[in-house]
């Protein structure tokens, strides 16, 4: 991670080296990242004291687009609300779950995709808005506002996340996300 300076706010900017060599991204919020393992979706590259990288490739849908992780705000141990996670392009009017771990990232094949992330401690099921048969579903949970998992209350903590989607007889999986929790 290489440091640009103070912001408008005076929170240190960051950028996040992009993975496969791609080199640095500034992007807020997640953007697509051209050469980056195929052109994924997704490197949060806006950090004030807190951290947020992209960590594995998405799958394509049943519509053939690829559902996708977005961030935005700050995850904190104090806030009650401000830090974001949404995934878009999901099936529309089926049920998502937002994949919580702070066990690591791994890569595991999984329906059509790809698991990121190790033993999933906490899950948020939510059924996504859009149109049934269509891609075009969007989930968003504040994770700053969630209630239960204890880890979320400890500044420094890296908590991975991804977003499943059910898609017909599979899965529809967005790239996952590692950040860290901020004071």
């Amino acid at each position: 991670m290489v440091g640009l300076g103070a912001g408008a706010d005076g929170a240190e900017l960051h950028e996040i080296l992009g993975w496969g060599g791609a080199g640095p991204v500034r992007s807020l919020p997640l953007v697509t990242v051209p050469g980056l393992n195929g052109g994924i979706a997704g490197i949060a590259s806006f950090v004030a004291s807190g951290q947020q990288q992209e960590c594995c490739v998405a799958s394509t849908n049943s519509c053939g687009t690829t559902p996708t992780l977005t961030a935005s705000g700050l995850a904190s141990a104090t806030a009650t609300s401000g830090f974001v996670l949404s995934a878009h392009d999901l099936p529309g009017q089926r049920f998502a779950a937002l994949l919580l771990s702070t066990a690591g990232r791994t890569s595991v094949p999984f329906g059509s995709g790809t698991l990121c992330l190790q033993a999933p401690s906490f899950v948020a099921v939510q059924r996504a808005s859009g149109t049934a048969g269509l891609c075009d579903g969007v989930v968003s949970v504040d994770v700053n506002a969630l209630a239960g998992p204890t880890f979320l209350d400890q500044p420094g903590t890296l908590v991975q996340a991804q977003f499943l989607g059910r898609d017909g007889a599979s899965a529809a999986l967005t790239q996952a996300i590692e950040f860290s929790i901020c004071d």
